[in-house]
């Protein structure tokens, strides 16, 4: 199957880095995920004259089904940092970039973004009082 130009295929994941605005790797790697699908798509598009049509829809129907998984986890992991971020105090939201998928309130995961936390603040990539906002909302 001939490719789809290497400027077609930019534009494409330039363009799917510009519309998603991903804040971290997952999500960079989930806008990737999409972009690659509809990448896809597009050489499915492009080669629709020269290859068989059961060919063409196995292959269509393949990136179609990428491109809505990874399009729904974005989404949601997307929905989810959004929810958190904005019921959080001003000064939780600080913390909130510095982990923004983490949920401090959930008791499982607290002792691990503690942790985590407090080796940040020993590195001196956290101000100390990111560690004492934890510590009044877990003294709650």
């Amino acid at each position: 199957m001939p490719l789809v130009p290497a400027a077609t295929r930019a534009q494409i994941f330039l363009g799917g880095q510009l519309e998603a605005k991903p804040a971290t790797t997952l999500e960079t790697w989930l806008v990737d995920q999409v972009a690659y699908a509809n990448w896809e798509m597009e050489r499915v598009r492009v080669n629709a004259a020269t290859a068989s049509e059961s060919e063409l829809n196995a292959l269509y129907n393949r990136a179609s089904r990428n491109w809505n998984r990874a399009r729904k986890e974005l989404e949601k992991i997307q929905t989810n940092r959004l929810r958190h971020i904005t019921r959080l105090s001003p000064g939780r939201q600080q913390l909130a970039a510095v982990a923004p998928l983490g949920d401090p309130s959930q008791p499982a995961r607290a002792k691990v973004m503690q942790k985590r936390l407090f080796d940040m603040v020993v590195e001196g990539t956290v101000p100390p009082e990111a560690f004492n906002i934890i510590a009044k909302q877990e003294a709650r």
